[in-house]
């Protein structure tokens, strides 16, 4: 399936929850709609105004998601809380598997 039309259902899916996962399978697909050549080396060319059309509309739905999530009272403290909390754990090594010795 072409990203444009798993685009509209990702966007569709952070409407209802917005998650880390939707933003960043957005952001994959949003690389998928104008791919580098595999045969070149230079810089991209300039995506086409279909493509730019997609993106705008994706960014559009996106950052509106987002900042209605964050415009939730204690919700940007939330996030910080967790961002926090994970950062905590993989310092502490939590997220490695305990080897037994």
């Amino acid at each position: 399936m072409p990203p444009a039309p798993l685009l509209e259902l990702v966007c569709g899916a952070a409407q209802r929850q917005l998650t880390a996962v939707w933003l960043a399978l957005a952001n994959m697909l949003i690389i998928q709609l104008d791919p580098p050549a595999p045969w070149t080396v230079s810089l991209r060319g300039v995506p086409s105004q279909e493509v730019l059309a997609i993106v705008r509309e994706v960014v559009s739905v996106l950052l509106g998601v987002t900042l209605n999530t964050l415009g939730i009272e204690g919700a940007m403290e939330a996030v910080r809380r967790h961002c926090l909390k994970s950062a905590s754990r993989t310092v502490e090594g939590d997220w490695l598997p305990h080897s037994e010795s």
